[in-house]
């Protein structure tokens, strides 16, 4: 069974609504090999990955936005104490 671009759709929608966690606790399911298609459970490990992914760069920009507003926090002092 090949996913339709439809189906992968609406899967994505659906995860998006049931929020990360609980798809991450969907696959976590011993049954879960039993119940759903092998294409469904590949399609939901990758929409974490990208999730994951998407959340990792969204923290390094954080963390990259800190340092260079420090950065300029500590260039304006030095400049405000030099002048």
């Amino acid at each position: 069974m090949k996913l339709s671009a439809e189906q992968k759709e609406l899967l994505e929608a659906r995860y998006e609504t049931w929020g990360f966690d609980r798809v991450r606790e969907e696959l976590e399911r011993e049954d879960r090999d039993l119940i759903a298609h092998p294409d469904v459970t590949a399609l939901a490990r990758a929409w974490i990955e990208s999730k994951e992914a998407r959340q990792r760069r969204a923290d390094r920009s954080i963390v990259i936005i800190l340092i260079a507003g420090i950065i300029q926090l500590g260039v304006a002092l030095v400049l405000a104490l030099k002048f």
